[in-house]
């Protein structure tokens, strides 16, 4: 993910059925929905850390404008 050119961090995602191991392990806790995934998002420069940019990249409205 880039910010004004510049690269910025990571956002990746996976299906938790592609990984039924840990279906298992996170059902012990909670729910896992037919479908649900996994979504991570990095931020690489610390002096973007805390800005709103990770839950910006949801794209939820929330963060940085």
């Amino acid at each position: 993910m880039f910010l004004d050119g510049r690269p910025l961090g990571l956002v990746q995602w996976s299906r938790y059925a592609d990984y039924p191991d840990h279906v298992t392990e996170l059902a012990a806790l909670t729910p896992v929905p037919e479908g649900a995934v996994s979504i991570d998002y990095l931020i690489g420069d610390p002096a973007q850390v805390g800005r709103g940019l990770g839950p910006a990249t949801r794209g939820n409205g929330a963060g940085a404008g």
